[in-house]
């Protein structure tokens, strides 16, 4: 679906806020409002108010989203390659089947959000609070988790293949069941419930909730 017209000028404002550092233009707000398959490749929306919008099918690629506030956005099946989602509040988000190749998620809260069968491979998820998150056979392929937090995740089926869980937070509540590509993941040290495990011990650990 092509943009409106007041779309289009509100986007405009949106990338002068950023550019200006927001001396000049404004947020966009799309909160609550229903724009399913809209086209918004390249669109800035740094610091924009999406909550509980719906974008299902939604075409974002290389869109700029940082700090956005979008908890409760629906963004299923939507396309969000080379997205940016760097400290984006998306907590409860409907993520599920997007395609997220190659997104930005540094610092971002997904906590509680739903990302079954994303595409996420080579995504960067570097200290994203993930808390109770839904990554039910999505794709992780060399994703970057270091530093992320993955209490109460539910990475049922996932591919992990190259992934980078370094520095992760997990703890006995973590689903990795059915998860593929363990043996190839990088994981220097993690964080469980009893500290801080390394090496060898830390890569042990995390294959051992694999089986549970």
């Amino acid at each position: 679906m092509t943009p409106s017209a007041e779309i289009l000028s509100a986007l405009e404002e949106s990338r002068r806020w950023r550019d200006s550092d927001g001396s000049q233009g404004r947020k966009m707000y799309l909160a609550f409002e229903v724009h399913a398959d809209i086209r918004l490749a390249d669109a800035v929306l740094f610091e924009a108010t999406l909550q509980e919008a719906d974008l299902t099918g939604a075409d974002l690629r290389r869109a700029d989203a940082s700090a956005a506030l979008a908890n409760g956005v629906v963004l299923t099946r939507a396309t969000l390659t080379a997205s940016r989602w760097t400290r984006a509040e998306l907590g409860e988000a409907d993520l599920s089947d997007a395609d997220l190749t190659e997104s930005n998620l540094v610092r971002a809260d997904l906590g509680r959000a739903n990302l079954s069968g994303a595409n996420l491979t080579r995504a960067d998820l570097r200290e994203a609070k993930c808390v109770r998150a839904r990554f039910v056979d999505a794709t992780l392929v060399e994703a970057s988790l270091h530093g992320a937090l993955l209490g109460g995740a539910d990475l049922s089926g996932a591919d992990l293949s190259g992934a980078d869980l370094s520095a992760c937070q997990l703890d006995d509540t973590t689903v990795l069941r059915g998860v593929r590509g363990l043996d190839t993941l990088t994981v220097s040290h993690v964080f469980g419930p009893d500290g801080r495990v390394e090496g060898d011990e830390a890569r042990s650990w995390v294959q051992s909730l694999a089986t549970r």
